[in-house]
């Protein structure tokens, strides 16, 4: 199969989560939309998550990640 997902939440008492990214490296992410989920969205929310998407993927840039 395919990697779906690879990591560990860790909660702490004081409300406060810390997400751990496990996927291998050589593992390359999908950050692509499902045809069936585009299929279902105006072109606004299309390119809302575009918009989303880029800022993600410039975050984790900027995290070495």
């Amino acid at each position: 199969g395919v990697l779906y997902d690879a990591f560990r939440l860790i909660k702490s008492k004081k409300g406060t989560n810390k997400f751990y990214d496990e996927a291998p490296k050589e593992v390359p992410e999908n950050t692509s939309l499902p045809e069936a989920m585009s299929k279902l969205m105006s072109d606004k929310e299309i390119n809302q998550y575009k918009q989303k998407l880029q800022k993600y993927l410039e975050r984790k840039a900027i995290r070495g990640n």
